[in-house]
């Protein structure tokens, strides 16, 4: 490209036509083609290679001493057609060059006049772009035009951020690092910047990420559960990225085995450039040894909540598996938030085993409770639960949910913290104001596993102050033996019946919510016919509702008003044989005890049960 300066005309006498003192154009040819103001306004086409460039180059030196000013004209000749400035002649259209170009001869001139009169106008500089957005690697080319171009000197303010090369009406650009640099070109009366956005992607993709689960074996909905919060909380991205994706079909994993998903996303991020792939979820279900609670944790005191504060706190040790219950009523007049963390205030990460039961706020205490139990038992009696990480200096969301006036939050859950990390957590139940939770942390509210939705969160100072409360109850579990012989007395097992005692003795759980009971059953015909044998759940104390784990089946019944039963299940046995069943359940939340089961010949009506495999 021609760098020649752009030349002040004082009077200049061309056949006869004066132009007038302006800045003239920047003018140049380059083989068959013309520039004005590094615009392009014609291409010669008729003649051989050396003659066009002849014949480009003469029109661009008379175009040269033109401005913007100038007065440009059609002059119609015998089989030609002149444009003209004046009496000066700018170009000759002949017949030859209009037939090479398609064209009308009148219909060429036209057109080239036009376009050397758009290319006269243009300011001194003007650019393609006033911004360009790039990721890093990626190029860019941003036009350049104007009568000052040629003679501008250009300035990068960051080379760090972006490479500039400049060649006669392109600015090439070359992304070389997430920033922000400006490009300044600077004539001999005008200057123009370029910024230049070096942006990152929203996530670089594909990633492979690792899901530790155990369980025998582990149940679809935490496979499920656990590789969306993966997708939600672990993929790497900008900050305030939105993920789009589809959740692919999950079944169970075999203990000790590994299941592998494949998840396109979608992600996008403020100041960065969408982007999609791959996310590969590798699901392990680690060999755990399966441990029992330990201890029964009962954040229930007190059960009506009448201002903010903290509801419970207990410390979590290694190997030491704690089943904690929350129960509580908003009591207050006006929204609160009750949370549930897991605390990790030391310098190591801490791997803790959860299987959650946590059910959304209600006005019916009843069912809040029976909800959670149910989302607890029915992957307990498989061990089936998620292992989280919680980095060091940070806390574990494990429920939070925003309470109206009048509304109960339920929850029932395994925590087993292991070993290669911290001695102890914390855990600790509050009341807060719903003013003071983080707008983030409100994408929770609607789901019982709020770490797969915010992820761990960094400790507040404040979180270490609390008192340990007593409301801790050792082996939290009953065994019931049960045994009916037909024509015999019915066999009962009261649940919920004598109390537990805390650890230092001077507490009682009336009700024993919480604790796990296994009843044994076993039952004889000595008689010389069938007969058919029923298991009964009656709630002798008042409204509630029951869940069974029957020989490994889950049974449900609905809400029982005081006195009603529900089957739970059906047994026939011949003349002389014997049958023996497990039954597992467990006193929920928010429901009267004690309550019954008994065994006994079928006989009436009750309640609708439902099994669930």
């Amino acid at each position: 490209m021609s760098k020649g300066l752009s030349r002040i005309i004082v009077a200049v006498i061309l056949g006869g036509a004066l132009v007038s003192s302006a800045i003239a154009s920047s003018a140049n040819a380059r083989g068959d083609r013309v520039y004005v103001n590094e615009e392009l306004v014609l291409t010669l086409k008729y003649g051989n290679s050396d003659s066009l460039s002849k014949k480009a180059a003469n029109i661009s030196a008379r175009i040269s001493k033109l401005d913007a000013q100038s007065p440009l004209s059609l002059k119609v000749e015998d089989g030609f057609v002149k444009i003209m400035s004046g009496d000066f002649i700018v170009l000759t259209v002949e017949d030859g060059e209009a037939s090479a170009q398609g064209q009308s001869v009148e219909g060429l001139a036209s057109s080239w006049l036009t376009n050397i009169r758009g290319a006269l106008a243009l300011p001194p500089i003007q650019l393609g772009k006033s911004e360009v957005k790039l990721q890093a690697g990626a190029k860019a080319e941003v036009a350049t035009l104007g009568s000052e171009v040629a003679a501008a000197t250009v300035s990068n303010s960051d080379p760090t951020v972006a490479a500039i090369f400049h060649k006669q009406d392109v600015l090439y650009v070359r992304a070389i690092a997430v920033g922000e640099s400006t490009v300044t070109l600077t004539g001999p009366t005008t200057t123009k910047t370029l910024r230049i956005l070096v942006q990152p992607l929203a996530a670089v993709l594909p990633q492979t990420l690792d899901v530790e689960l155990t369980g025998d074996p582990t149940t679809q909905e935490t496979v499920a559960g656990a590789v969306e919060g993966a997708i939600r909380t672990r993929v790497m991205c900008q900050p305030g990225a939105e993920l789009q994706y589809t959740m692919p079909t999950v079944t169970g994993v075999a203990f000790e085995g590994t299941e592998t998903f494949q998840i396109p996303v979608h992600v996008a991020a403020p100041d960065s450039f969408p982007s999609e792939g791959n996310v590969t979820i590798q699901v392990h279900n680690v060999p755990l040894a399966g441990k029992h609670e330990s201890q029964l944790w009962y954040s229930n005191y007190p059960e009506d909540i009448c201002k903010v504060g903290n509801l419970f706190a207990a410390e979590l040790e290694v190997d030491s598996p704690a089943r904690l219950l929350y129960h509580h009523f908003n009591k207050t007049d006006g929204p609160l938030d009750v949370s549930v963390r897991v605390i990790n205030n030391s310098s190591q990460p801490a791997r803790l085993l959860v299987i959650p039961g946590d059910s959304p706020p209600n006005r019916n205490p009843v069912l809040a409770g029976y909800r959670a139990g149910d989302q607890f038992l029915r992957n307990w009696i498989s061990f089936s639960g998620e292992i989280v990480t919680i980095p060091a200096n940070s806390e574990l969301p494990l429920s939070l949910r925003k309470l109206l006036t009048g509304e109960t939050v339920s929850g029932l859950c395994y925590l087993r913290l292991l070993g290669g990390g911290p001695k102890q957590l914390l855990v600790r139940t509050d009341a807060v104001n719903t003013e003071s939770i983080d707008p983030s942390d409100e994408l929770a509210y609607g789901t019982s596993t709020p770490w797969r939705v915010i992820g761990p969160q960094p400790v507040k100072a404040s979180d270490n102050e609390a008192s340990m409360s007593k409301e801790v109850y050792p082996s939290p579990f009953r065994t019931q033996n049960v045994v009916y012989k037909v024509g015999g007395k019915f066999g009962f097992a009261s649940i919920g019946l004598k109390p537990l005692k805390s650890a230092d003795s001077l507490q009682s759980l009336d009700g024993n919510f919480g604790v796990v009971y296994t009843i044994h059953a076993q039952m004889e015909n000595p008689t010389s016919v069938p007969a058919e044998i029923e298991v009964v759940f009656e709630s002798s104390a008042g409204y509630s509702g029951g869940l069974f784990v029957v020989d490994g089946t889950l049974v449900r019944t609905r809400l029982l008003q005081p006195k009603e039963e529900a089957l739970i299940t059906k047994l026939h046995l011949d003349p002389g044989e014997s049958k023996s069943i497990t039954v597992l359940t467990c006193p929920l939340s928010g429901g009267s005890y004690p309550a019954t089961i008994t065994v006994r010949p079928t006989m009436g009506l009750y309640g609708e049960s439902r099994a669930y495999h």
